[in-house]
């Protein structure tokens, strides 16, 4: 198998980064824009959101690396853990462009009120995003904006999607009854609906942003060098992931209603929608592959 040059190359720490791919699928397919898509899941390391500041970047530099070996043309950071630790360093290293992913704070705090954020622990104490909540909260004083780590979340919905085990949202959820609520992490996706119906209130993401960044994006190119085999990049460890805490549970979830998150792009095939074959890469490429072939190919 060979993996062509000019692709998109799309970074998480697991599936999380899934709930992006679909959202840019749909965006570039709309576009009329043809790219060989490069989905890298770290899955045997993930969550990162625990993890330190330092491992982190390491963990995105390996795949960064990867990705400009087999010459890319932009690349997506579908993980806001990863985005907000070293986005800019990435950025300033590689030749391609980077497009990182931001919670969807600005659309959450126009209609003003207490608006929860709901991020990892290494997200909630980065400066990148105190200060883009601290710049929202000044466009919207209406706006009061209350960031929430939520250990054990994200690894939850890894320990869901690799074995159905239900997620006890009630256990890993801040109380509250706020305005609007704000998933800043893409793994946190996955459970939209659910979040939504938990506080009775909007839950936004920031997946839609993220398919529009790309689009600009794109008009960037490099001069492709020769397809490179992919062998030596497949068959990686096995996918571990952190179990979903042991308590009373809020939903349980049906592989049906995972599948009913991707159902509106009804995908039959790559090709028909611009794209060459997906390449899954990285530790988790196996479960990914999977993950992906139940919420697309219906």
């Amino acid at each position: 198998m060979e993996i062509p040059s000019g692709g998109i190359g799309f970074f998480d720490s697991g599936v999380g980064g899934l709930t992006v791919l679909s959202a840019c699928l749909e965006k570039l397919s709309a576009s009329g824009v043809f790219r060989p898509v490069l989905y890298y899941g770290d899955n045997a390391r993930a969550p990162y959101g625990g993890r330190e500041e330092g491992e982190i970047a390491a963990f995105a530099e390996e795949a960064f690396s990867l990705f400009d070996d087999l010459r890319v043309s932009a690349a997506v950071i579908a993980c806001n853990t990863v985005t907000a630790v070293c986005a800019e360093r990435l950025r300033r290293k590689y030749p391609f462009p980077v497009v990182g992913a931001e919670p969807a704070v600005r659309p959450a705090a126009r209609a003003g009120g207490e608006i929860f954020v709901l991020v990892t622990p290494a997200t909630a104490k980065s400066v990148r995003l105190l200060s883009l909540c601290a710049r929202t909260e000044g466009e919207f004083p209406s706006a009061r904006l209350r960031i929430f780590p939520c250990p054990g979340l994200a690894g939850a919905v890894e320990e869901y999607i690799s074995s159905d085990t239900p997620v006890p949202l009630s256990s890993l959820l801040p109380p509250g009854s706020p305005s609007a609520v704000v998933l800043g992490c893409t793994h946190y996706v996955f459970l939209k609906k659910e979040i939504a119906a938990f506080y009775g209130c909007t839950a936004f993401d920031g997946n839609d942003g993220i398919a529009r960044e790309l689009c600009r994006a794109i008009g960037f190119s490099r001069k492709p060098p020769p397809p490179t085999t992919a062998a030596h990049f497949f068959g990686v460890a096995p996918t571990t992931a952190d179990p979903a805490p042991a308590n009373s549970t809020c939903n349980s979830l049906s592989k049906n209603k995972r599948s009913r998150f991707f159902s509106k792009t009804g995908q039959k095939g790559d090709k028909k929608r611009g794209f060459s074959e997906i390449f899954f890469l990285g530790s988790g490429k196996n479960l990914n592959k999977r993950a992906y072939e139940q919420m697309f190919f219906r």
